[in-house]
């Protein structure tokens, strides 16, 4: 009976061990279209006053703009870093959607002190340097004196500001770190040398390894369900990185097929189609 016990032990610690590894690769649900706080850290008329300032926003820009809170990200995912872990979700989510894909994911991991703001593709890499900015700025000198729900508030205020109403209008935006470059760039090698630039950046931020950082990164995307007139249909991701051996799969939400696409941006809709690849800033405190 004892050695019996002795068998037992070593497949029970097994179960258990591969059980929480399961756990913490399960990716939290979008509960709500706009702000997911799953660890009560927002008080609840701060919370309502910031659901109705991003459903303006996306009646009035049309911008899928939602915000995440956790304790730690390990808690939900084993992904090596947050960039890995919101580019994960975002697809998950489907932020924004295949006709609008501006969708803004706003993820905050209080007790890894670490976030992210992660764009949907459509988004140029200018936007990539806006987004630290406003988060350096913004969110996190209230992050370090443990002010969260100020941070918050004017860290949002500011990704809509300087983010969202920008992209959505068509204005020029400028490198908070050098105003004059692009102006630079224009009269150096015209418009069609900024339009090559920027296609270069955008490749090599889709072809960067999250693990090993080299430009090996291969992607595969695959229909899982169709979508219908009825219901919304699932896409899966693939990434493979051959140089490191990182693998990675991650699902996105198709839009179901109307006959209009107008209305994508209202408050009453839960996204669907979004997809980033990988753009973003991120921060930590």
């Amino acid at each position: 009976m004892k050695h019996r016990k002795s068998l037992f032990l070593p497949i029970i610690l097994t179960a258990l061990l591969f059980g929480n590894m399961s756990a913490a690769q399960d990716l939290p649900e979008r509960s709500n279209l706009r702000v997911n706080d799953l660890i009560d850290m927002i008080p609840a008329d701060e919370e309502a006053r910031l659901t109705a300032q991003l459903n303006a926003v996306a009646d009035e820009l049309g911008t899928d703009m939602t915000l995440l809170a956790i304790g730690r990200r390990s808690d939900h995912s084993n992904a090596p870093s947050i960039e890995a872990f919101a580019t994960n979700l975002f697809n998950r989510w489907g932020v924004g959607s295949v006709e609008n894909n501006s969708g803004i994911l706003i993820i905050l991991a209080r007790d890894d002190r670490e976030m992210r703001i992660e764009l949907g593709a459509d988004y140029p890499p200018i936007y990539d340097e806006i987004t630290e900015n406003v988060i350096d700025n913004s969110f996190l000198p209230y992050f370090r004196n443990e002010d969260y729900v100020t941070g918050i508030a004017r860290g949002v205020d500011q990704s809509i500001a300087r983010i969202a109403r920008p992209f959505a209008l068509g204005e020029e935006v400028r490198s908070p770190e050098d105003g004059s470059f692009n102006t630079m760039l224009w009269l150096w090698f015209g418009g069609f040398g900024v339009v090559v630039i920027s296609g270069l950046v955008q490749y090599r931020r889709r072809k960067t390894c999250p693990q090993c950082g080299q430009l090996t990164l291969k992607r595969q995307t695959e229909t899982v369900m169709a979508a219908s007139r009825s219901s919304r249909g699932q896409g899966k991701l693939h990434r493979h990185c051959p140089n490191c051996g990182f693998d990675d799969t991650s699902f996105y939400v198709i839009p179901m097929i109307t006959n209009s696409s107008s209305g994508f941006g209202s408050s009453s809709s839960g996204g669907g189609g979004g997809f980033s690849s990988g753009g973003g800033g991120s921060g930590r405190w």
